[in-house]
């Protein structure tokens, strides 16, 4: 994770969601919304790419499995590290100060689709695209039990934009 020395931080107000974040990243727009919070896409000015920021809302009045999912989470992603078939953790930002902190923010690889947009499109899906989403699908599992990381639950997306790229999980 980077270090961060008071950073001057910037607010964003993106569909009602407040994300308050290093002034290195410019939040482009809301690429997802869960359970845990939203995700969007933004332009990280240090590493001149794409990423997507995880915005967990209100951690601590959360009960304490909720925020042991999202710790472990954080740290299979940091176990996995450079690992081809599964997403990259880039960052974690810290607040601005202790006093401030109540939401957590994971900075990650970006990709601009997931496979189950790419099912419910109508798009149509050939057996070699299906042979191919398995085939890397399969790798990551692999490559997650390889870790000894019991899997409960997975998203998979995809690099639309490029066509032999590998499927995340």
């Amino acid at each position: 994770m980077s270090e961060e020395k008071k950073l001057e931080h910037v607010t964003y107000i993106v569909a009602g969601n407040k994300f308050e974040i290093p002034s290195r990243y410019e939040v482009k727009k809301v690429i997802g919304q869960g359970a845990y919070g939203v995700v969007v896409s933004a332009y990280d000015r240090e590493r001149k790419q794409e990423v997507a920021i995880k915005k967990i809302f209100n951690i601590f009045e959360h009960d304490r499995e909720y925020q042991k999912r999202i710790l472990r989470e954080v740290k299979i992603l940091r176990h996995l590290g450079e690992c081809e078939n599964v997403v990259q953790l880039y960052d974690l930002v810290l607040p601005p100060s202790f006093e401030e902190f109540n939401d957590v923010y994971i900075v990650m690889e970006f990709m601009d689709s997931n496979l189950r947009q790419m099912i419910k499109s109508n798009q149509e899906l050939t057996d070699q695209n299906i042979q191919y989403f398995l085939y890397h699908l399969l790798r990551g599992l692999k490559t997650i039990h390889s870790a000894n990381i019991l899997v409960c639950n997975c998203s998979f997306v995809h690099n639309c934009a490029e066509p032999n790229a590998p499927i995340i999980i």
